[in-house]
């Protein structure tokens, strides 16, 4: 994405991200399914970090980060947040976090991972990095099969079997044609990144190799945002359009209702819980499919926020 359309969108405020943070582990405490969802604001915010890029889930704890590289974490479903004891050392913005093996994993905007081994307490600075070869802002985070993979602003991959300490580059990586590989996604053993062009890459062994996907989504670019659950992928991106694939990546159509039916601006984000997918947009607004992304409704109270921005890449925790 060229640097005057990001800017554009880095105005976006705490809110939008939190109440979905609330909803999500709210309805998973009580074992229901909605139909119509609202949404209530954290009772403390994480204030100081600016515009939240990033959140993971794991250990019945939810950390965040964003643009002053900053890092919250709440041991109470997202009702309030406090600062992590340690901060990553020299990281200025940080971006989409992952959470696996007890590690929470982010990237910052110089090509540098983190990494905490005590939910998100204390954070240290890997060994090796992904900016030794030029990577760039590392924009999406993933992990699955005991592999943690990072998606570069360079278009490049990035993978490490140690819990985020080492990383090496794909040896097959995907074409992206110089695009910026923004968004990640991991389900039924199938890694996905998505592109600034609109195109989608799988990869099947770890994030070792990567090959296009035979049908790209149609009619969308800057696919920022992607997630998996119930079998199915789903990405969105420009024009508030979502696209979904049933076969772990390689095909993708459509949704047959589109959140732009409901008014959505771009895609920036997206994620699963509950039986339920989520996207947020530009406008602040949040729309869900509980038909496994094939049609997709506006929630029936938004978070009430102006200006707010769902900005890159996913920044709604997965708690499933």
């Amino acid at each position: 994405m060229q640097r005057n359309n990001r800017n554009k969108y880095l105005k976006m405020l705490v809110s939008i991200i939190l109440f979905l943070l609330i909803w999500v582990i709210s309805s998973i405490n009580q074992k229901t399914y909605a139909t119509t969802l609202n949404f209530n604001a954290a009772t403390t915010q994480p204030t100081t970090v600016g515009q939240i890029y990033g959140i993971a889930y794991g250990n019945s704890v939810f950390v965040l980060g964003g643009a002053n590289g900053i890092i919250y974490r709440s041991t109470d479903y997202g009702i309030t947040w406090s600062l992590a004891t340690t901060q990553p050392p020299g990281a200025s913005v940080t971006f989409q976090m992952s959470f696996g093996n007890n590690y929470f994993v982010v990237g910052d905007n110089n090509g540098k991972a983190f990494r905490s081994s005590d939910n998100g307490i204390t954070w240290v600075v890997a060994t090796t990095h992904p900016s030794a070869v030029g990577a760039g802002s590392l924009y999406g985070s993933a992990y699955g099969n005991s592999e943690f993979i990072v998606s570069a602003a360079n278009g490049k991959v990035f993978r490490s079997a140690d819990n985020g300490d080492t990383w090496a580059a794909a040896t097959t990586q995907p074409a992206t044609l110089g695009a910026a590989l923004y968004a990640a996604a991991y389900g039924n053993n199938v890694f996905i990144v998505s592109d600034g062009n609109g195109k989608v890459f799988r990869s099947t062994d770890n994030g070792d190799t990567w090959a296009a996907a035979t049908i790209h989504p149609a009619g969308v670019t800057n696919l920022v945002g992607a997630a998996f659950g119930n079998n199915v992928f789903v990405v969105g991106g420009s024009g508030g359009k979502v696209s979904r694939s049933t076969d772990n990546g390689d095909t993708w159509a459509a949704a047959s209702t589109q959140p732009t039916a409901a008014g959505a601006g771009v895609i920036y984000t997206a994620s699963y819980g509950n039986g339920i997918f989520f996207v947020g947009d530009t406008n602040g607004k949040v729309f869900y499919s509980t038909d496994n992304g094939d049609t997709w409704a506006a929630a029936t109270t938004q978070p009430s926020v102006q200006d707010q921005f769902v900005e890159q890449p996913t920044a709604i925790a997965n708690t499933l």
